[in-house]
Order: structure tokens, then sequence, then C-alpha cells
């Protein structure tokens, strides 16, 4: 009886973390096919960078690298400047 319930809890627990996972990539992927729609515009890259990140583990430690970038463009004399290079 006790096993089953385990079984139960641990089953649930991963078909909830399943579904959270696909509504994230399905949101994200949304979010991709509708970016096709945007104008496209001329920029300009102010600043690029790659930042290295330690990440200390169990097993000793580890490196990440994170592009940085600033950007600046103009759609219909207004301009405009951002940093964002993927979707949140």
């Amino acid at each position: 009886m006790m096993q089953n319930l385990v079984g139960i809890i641990m089953f649930s627990c991963l078909a909830l973390w399943g579904a959270t996972e696909l509504y994230n990539t399905l949101k994200v992927s949304r979010k991709a096919l509708l970016c096709k729609t945007w104008p496209k515009a001329n920029g300009l890259i102010v600043s690029s960078d790659i930042v290295t990140i330690n990440i200390p583990s169990r097993h000793g430690s580890g490196v990440m690298y994170e592009p940085k970038i600033n950007y600046s463009y103009s759609i219909n004399a207004k301009k405009f400047s951002g940093n964002q290079i993927r979707f949140e």
C-alpha cells in the first residue's frame, strides 16, 4: 500500500514537472513564431563582451560564458536600444 502511494506521488511530481516544461517550451516557441512578423530594421551593436562566470560544484568548479550585447536601432525615426538577445 505504501509503495503504491510513493509511486503515485513520484508519478504526479514527474507529470507536473513535464507539463511545466512543455508549457515553457510552447511559450518560447510561440514568441519565436510571432517575431517573424515584427518589422525589420538595421541596427548597430554598441558594445559586446563575453562574461566568464565561475560555477562551484561538488566535483570542482566549472566555467560558463555569457554574452553581453548592447544595441541600438530606429524604426520610423524613433530610436530604440536594448540588450536582450533571447526570449525570457
